[in-house]
């Protein structure tokens, strides 16, 4: 991950390689959570620069729906994220522009 980072930050900024370093990583964890749905053993993703990431299977999904389920994951949740963010810029409110809210102390 650190790799991917360093190589899009060389290339066109630190903004930039943070938000594809972090969209890659929603879109990879959507994938492991249907994974863990299903109990379908898997690796972590792996982060392969320039390129994206990879997750190997340890085993097959049951059926095409269970498959479709776990391929469709990643790109849903980028698209939650990406929602998320069209509100707070909309709004300017704070809570969805970050996972978790700090309690004030």
């Amino acid at each position: 991950m650190l790799l991917s980072a360093s190589l899009y930050w060389t290339i066109w900024g630190w903004k930039f390689a943070l938000g594809v370093v972090l969209s890659i990583y929603i879109h990879e964890m959507g994938h492991v959570q249907a994974l863990q749905r299903y109990g379908i053993k898997a690796t972590a993703p792996m982060f392969i620069p320039g390129l994206g990431a990879v997750i190997r299977l340890k085993q097959y999904p049951a059926d095409a729906r269970e498959d479709a389920r776990v391929g469709l994951a990643g790109p849903l949740w980028g698209l939650g994220a990406l929602a998320a963010y069209v509100v707070y810029r909309a709004t300017g409110v704070g809570v969805w522009a970050r996972s978790r809210t700090s309690a004030p102390g």
